[in-house]
């Protein structure tokens, strides 16, 4: 939760330090791991973010934001047709999902919401 509140308050340094102590106390939960991917793409460290999203994907496959996140790094990278693949499964796991239902890690974003933001990157990526 602490490192939530400082990530929205923009002191990433301290969001992540708060990242490090909640995955250091529960290694096997998502969400910390997700939380310090969307700090490290901030901050630029893509690498970095990569692993923590590789993380995140083996805790939660199911888990959409991690691999809506590795497409839009995989974006940057120059890497289409690996970002369309994690868009599709992206599309794949939303579909599953009641409409009005919020994605876990969206910032409260309905699935439907996400999947016209998806269908919209996939559209641009043609």
């Amino acid at each position: 939760m602490l490192a939530r509140i400082y990530a929205d308050l923009g002191s990433l340094g301290e969001a992540h330090r708060w990242c490090k102590n909640a995955v250091d106390a529960d290694v096997v939960r998502p969400e910390p791991h997700y939380l310090r991917a969307t700090i490290q793409m901030a901050t630029g460290e893509d690498g970095l973010a990569m692993e923590s999203l590789r993380r995140v994907v083996f805790l939660a496959p199911g888990f959409a934001m991690a691999h809506y996140s590795m497409a839009l790094l995989l974006r940057r990278q120059k890497r289409p047709s690996d970002s369309d693949r994690h868009l599709q499964i992206v599309s794949g796991l939303l579909a599953k999902m009641p409409p009005d239902e919020i994605v876990a890690g969206s910032e409260g974003m309905s699935a439907r919401s996400m999947i016209d933001l998806v269908d919209s990157l996939q559209q641009r990526g043609r």
